[in-house]
């Protein structure tokens, strides 16, 4: 295995969905597949808070006692709950434009956007 650094996982600057597509590939990478593994790995690196949330998320049962998958799932849809369209469309009319901002850096915020907002390939 390689000494390249996951990181843990932090909620006030990084997405789950971002975080767990680089522990995916940091998975592979190391040639990781065994489903065990691949739990001992993902509880190991993402840190002591998400540790704590995990074990609060499975009240009754020892986080180490699910599939990886499972794992991802639940994290996934307890710090990442699925938007609503509405309020992700207030977001986007909301967006201005800030003072020290490209107008390709205000188009890639637009489309980071409107990827919640269900206009399919309108925007």
């Amino acid at each position: 295995m390689r000494n390249c650094a996951i990181g843990s996982f932090e909620a006030t600057s990084s997405q789950w969905s971002s975080y767990s597509e680089r522990l995916t590939e940091y998975l592979v990478e190391n040639g990781i597949t065994d489903g065990r593994k691949r739990l001992a790995v993902l509880l190991s690196v993402v840190g002591g808070p998400t540790y704590d949330l995990l074990r609060d998320i499975f009240a009754q049962e020892k986080p180490n006692t699910k599939t990886f998958d499972k794992l991802v799932t639940e994290l996934r849809d307890h710090i990442e709950p699925k938007p609503t369209v509405f309020a992700e469309r207030y977001k986007l009319y909301q967006r201005q434009q800030k003072l020290d901002e490209t107008v390709s850096e205000y188009m890639a915020a637009l489309r980071h956007l409107a990827a919640t907002c269900q206009f399919g390939d309108f925007f």
